[in-house]
């Protein structure tokens, strides 16, 4: 059977990689956070971020590699994917039996590419490797006698380094490390062991944040990286309360199956074990995040390995009630055929293009309005102008042309509170106004966000005159002083 799992593995990273030849590439936007930071402003301070740094700073090396072209981003997805894999697969040779090493591989598969919506690198695909790697290491060191303090030191860089990714991370971080502690506790002989453990996880907490701190405090910007990345997220807790009634409940259900039946098994007393109770810890864990945070399908993939390892550990752990087991293995495996049946291959087929590298969202081509628009401002401003779009922000980095203030993104969120945003933009306000009124007209209707479109207005009128107009896309140069 290990054999067949081997296989497997080597299917599912053909897989990924076919998927990846036939589907078209795309960037997230937010990956410009890196031409900003290239460019000399200041993170959080001089342009709008709202997760912490490193999720976005991993891609800097092949955005420099490709001069700014973006294509190897994808490439960062993908290695990550077949990452996830080995390491799923290894875990398994270890913790899981062949059948759940097979069903691991399988789910991570089957939703990896449909929850990153397209070939493209999120942070959170990132993410749910470093938590992968973290669960990895956790299990390896219970099955050790003692605890290498080489062990211990990852463990405490893999905690700090996945919470510089992003948020999202952070109560899962919280349930490995206290499943950590507990390991730690019980294999600590006495007390001064198990502080000089915990002082060598914290040891290795400590140095990825560092830099990070030397950084933002040179450039005075600490209050701003606190507020944006722990303050700011009230706001996101107040919208994502809005949109329970219409969450994807059916791929919901289906991702979290094998945490309902860990939670089954898991009463059974041959079942209460470290292994089974940990994994069953932080598979709840990410329910938050992925639920009841503004929804994106994208939230799914750093959740994505963790509940892979679940669903293999309902193929491994035996129950005293062999019908129940059946039936919970066979519901999970009949669930998953028929979303990826019914759902998941038919949207990839739907979108199925010749092999190409080009980044859909990010090369224009002459005749489309934003193409228009980026050389009228590439032509006719000088390269020190100032900017504000609201649209895509690819205008910034196509036209060449730095924002005149932070709050330089269009959505909505990074637009709150709407009176210190006001201030920032009045006391430092661009040379020109670069406007999609589509982009806008979207986020006062579909966000209810109509203080935004009124303050814009009212600031074109107020000191701004329309020189150019390319259907949606419109260009106001600032006339006073």
């Amino acid at each position: 059977m290990r054999s067949s799992s081997k296989l497997t593995l080597v299917f599912c990273i053909s897989i990924l990689a076919v998927i990846f030849l036939f589907n078209p590439h795309y960037i997230e936007l937010s990956a410009l956070e890196n031409w900003f930071f290239f460019k000399g402003l200041v993170w959080y301070k001089e342009f709008p971020a709202e997760h912490f740094p490193l999720g976005r700073l991993v891609l800097l090396p092949t955005q420099l590699l490709s001069n700014w072209s973006f294509r190897l981003d994808p490439f960062v997805a993908l290695l990550s994917g077949i990452l996830c894999l080995i390491l799923i697969y290894r875990f398994g040779k270890k913790h899981l039996a062949s059948y759940g090493t097979i069903v691991s591989l399988l789910f991570f598969t089957i939703f990896f590419w449909y929850f990153a919506t397209g070939i493209l690198f999120f942070h959170e695909i990132f993410i749910g490797l470093l938590l992968l790697a973290s669960i990895y290491i956790l299990f390896n060191m219970y099955s050790e006698q003692e605890i290498s303090p080489k062990k211990l030191l990852t463990l405490g860089i893999l905690f700090s380094a996945t919470e510089l990714s992003g948020q999202i991370a952070t109560l899962s971080i919280i349930a490995i490390a206290i499943s950590s502690l507990y390991l730690i506790k019980i294999k600590s002989r006495n007390p001064k062991k198990f502080f000089r453990s915990i002082t060598i996880v914290l040891l290795g907490v400590v140095i990825p944040f560092f830099p990070f701190l030397v950084y933002f405090a040179a450039n005075n910007a600490l209050v701003d990286f606190f507020y944006w990345n722990i303050l700011y997220y009230l706001t996101y807790a107040q919208d994502a309360s809005k949109n329970l009634l219409i969450l994807p409940y059916k791929i919901i259900l289906t991702f979290y199956l094998p945490l309902a039946a860990l939670v089954i098994f898991t009463p059974a007393k041959r079942n209460r074990n470290f292994k089974n109770i940990s994994l069953l810890l932080i598979s709840l864990s990410t329910i938050p995040g992925v639920v009841f945070s503004i929804f994106h399908f994208h939230h799914f993939n750093y959740a994505l390995p963790i509940l892979a390892l679940t669903g293999g550990m309902v193929f491994t752990k035996k129950s005293s009630n062999k019908i129940l087991t059946n039936v919970l293995r066979a519901a999970l495996l009949l669930t998953l055929l028929w979303i990826l049946v019914n759902k998941i291959l038919p949207w990839h087929l739907s979108r199925i293009i010749y092999p190409s590298l080009k980044i859909y969202n990010v090369e224009t081509v002459p005749g489309d309005n934003t193409h228009e628009t980026i050389e009228w401002l590439r032509r006719n401003t000088s390269p020190d102008s100032r900017i504000m779009v609201v649209g895509t922000p690819i205008v910034y980095f196509a036209s060449d042309r730095l924002p005149a203030s932070r709050p330089a993104k269009g959505i909505p969120y990074t637009w709150t509170p709407i009176e210190s945003v006001k201030r920032e933009m009045t006391s430092m306000p661009p040379d020109y106004w670069v406007v999609d009124r589509r982009f806008l007209n979207r986020v006062a209707i579909n966000n209810s966000r109509e203080d935004i479109q009124q303050f814009v207005d009212e600031e074109l009128a107020r000191c701004f005159s329309k020189v150019i107009q390319y259907n949606n896309w419109e260009i106001w140069q600032k006339l006073c002083e």
